[in-house]
Order: structure tokens, then C-alpha cells, then sequence
């Protein structure tokens, strides 16, 4: 798992160098420690404390996929260099994500089980100053995953200097909770479309990097992100639809496919950096030939 940080890292530390902004280190750099006998994710190696928000964006233009007769909504978790961590801890999953995500693993697991995960971020810490602009990893989970499942990575980036956006795919994932108390369940799972999963997530990435890098920032009182300096980095699901997503919006100048089937035609070349990290099944010559074939 740390080799993988270093890949994904080292990919889009140089896709994204040059005019890489730094946030000021502070004296208090020290992770939140949890107590001993909670279930901990790594700690982040980078010299800054880190900070989460949530936004909630509706997209007033389109219709959900899944649902039609609903606006796409999206849940982001946004993870950013911090000065100094605050007193919240910042959750890993609600208690309703939990109970949802722990049900549909098929495991014999507490249902609050998720909702128990210590994470190294803190709620709402005030951000570190940076000179100009931060670079952005977006990222987008599995299918079925809400969008926590990466936080470790999230963290790891945050904790170098990058701002970074976990999307929840509305419909798409075994819980998603949204501020006027709903917890949305995988619709999408029911008929696994997964071309069209792509496409939508593709959309999803747009209209994200659309309220992030506008004039009016969805993330209030957060840190400015440069509309230049953008990644997108995904898992299984998320990460064939990293494809997609840069032949869409040219704001994406590099991505990473962690373990993703590639769903789509793929004979259109790309002209940005694309990681394909994939697991012993997904290298040349597996029986996974969508990497194959989208290799050459």
C-alpha cells in the first residue's frame, strides 16, 4: 500500500509540477493521535496537519441518471493543508453510510464499524497560507464505495500540499448521507451500465472542478485551487472513468487508473499523462485485456 501512495503521488507530483504552490509549514504537524484501540488509517508521511470540509452541490442543470426525476446532487469531502489541526475529528463515515457500506460488504462486521475509523483530519482546521493557487486531486471511488474509502490517500496528498476533492457519486455508492438527513443507496448497482457510469462520473468531475475553480467558490471560506494544476485520480470504477473524464474537460492534466476495467472505446488517443496502477491480475499480458488494448 505505501509503494502505491508513492506511485499515485509521484505521478501527479510531476504532472502537476512547475508552478506547484506550498503551503506554509507550522511548528504543529503532529497527526491526531486516536486512542489505541480504535481502527486507524495510516498516517500521512507530509510535513502539514490536515483539514476536511464537506460541501453538498447541486447541479440544477441536469437531471440525475439514476433517478430523473431528481437534480444531480453530489456529496465532496475536500481535504486540504491546514495550520494547525482543530478539535473535531473529522469522521470517516457517518453512522447510516456505516451501517449501509458494512451491509454491503457481505461481511460478519459491526454495523457502526465505519463510522469507528480514526482518520488524521480534522474538521473545518484553519488552512495553511500558500502562495498562490493549490493544486487539486480530485478523487472518485469504486463502485458501490462512498467516496471515504480513499481518505488515506486524500490525507496523504492534504499533508504534502494539495487540495483534494473526494466526489460522492449520488445513487452510485452503498451510502451517501446528505444534510437534511437522507442516505442514499446504490441504485446504480442494480443495473451495472458501466460505460455509463463513466460518462456520468465524467460529468460529475466537471461540474465539481465548475463550483471549486469559479469565480464563487462552492467551498466557502476554503482554499483557492488552480483551474490549471488538476488530477483526477480514481479506484476500480473511478478509475476507468478517468479516461473519460480528461477526453471531456482539458482543466484535467494528468490521472491515475487504480485497478479499473476499462469500460469505453478505446482507440482515442490522449494527449496528457495517464497512470495505470493495477493490481498482479491488470499487467501487460493478464487476462485482463481491456489494459492491454488500452496500453497500445
Amino acid at each position: 500500500m505505501r509503494r502505491r501512495l508513492f506511485l499515485v503521488g509521484a505521478a501527479v507530483t510531476t504532472a502537476l509540477a512547475g508552478t506547484l504552490a506550498t503551503a506554509t509549514a507550522h511548528a504543529d504537524t503532529r497527526p491526531v493521535r486516536p486512542p489505541a484501540t480504535a481502527l486507524v488509517l495510516p498516517a500521512p508521511s507530509g510535513q502539514h496537519p490536515v483539514g476536511k470540509a464537506t460541501v453538498h452541490l447541486k447541479d440544477e442543470n441536469r437531471a440525475d441518471p439514476w433517478v430523473p426525476s431528481e437534480k444531480r446532487e453530489l456529496m465532496v469531502s475536500l481535504w486540504y493543508p491546514a495550520v494547525r489541526p482543530s478539535d473535531t475529528p473529522a469522521p470517516y463515515m457517518t453512522a447510516e453510510e456505516s451501517r449501509q457500506y458494512a451491509a454491503a460488504t457481505g461481511l460478519n462486521v459491526p454495523t457502526d464499524l465505519f463510522a469507528k475509523v480514526r482518520t488524521h483530519s480534522t474538521v473545518d482546521a484553519k488552512p495553511a497560507k500558500v502562495r498562490g493557487r493549490l493544486p487539486l486531486v480530485v478523487l472518485s471511488p469504486g463502485f458501490g464505495m462512498p467516496r471515504a474509502t480513499p481518505t488515506g490517500l486524500a490525507e496523504e496528498f492534504a499533508s504534502r500540499g494539495y487540495a483534494v476533492a473526494g466526489i460522492g457519486h449520488n445513487y452510485e455508492a452503498d451510502g451517501i448521507s446528505f444534510p437534511d438527513g437522507r442516505t442514499t443507496s446504490c441504485l446504480a448497482c442494480v443495473d451495472r451500465n458501466y460505460p455509463r457510469v463513466g460518462a456520468v462520473r465524467a460529468e460529475d468531475v466537471s461540474f465539481v472542478l465548475d463550483e471549486l475553480t469559479g469565480a464563487r467558490s462552492a467551498w466557502k471560506h476554503g482554499v483557492p485551487v488552480a483551474p490549471d494544476r488538476v488530477a483526477v485520480v480514481g479506484h476500480s470504477a473511478g478509475g476507468f472513468s478517468t479516461i473519460p473524464a480528461m477526453l471531456r474537460d482539458p482543466r484535467v492534466k494528468a490521472a491515475v487508473n487504480m485497478d479499473g476495467t476499462f469500460h469505453f472505446p478505446n482507440d482515442i488517443p490522449l494527449d496528457r499523462p495517464l497512470l495505470m496502477l493495477g493490481n498482479p491480475g491488470r499487467v501487460p499480458g493478464s487476462t485482463e485485456t481491456s489494459w492491454d488494448e488500452t496500453w497500445t
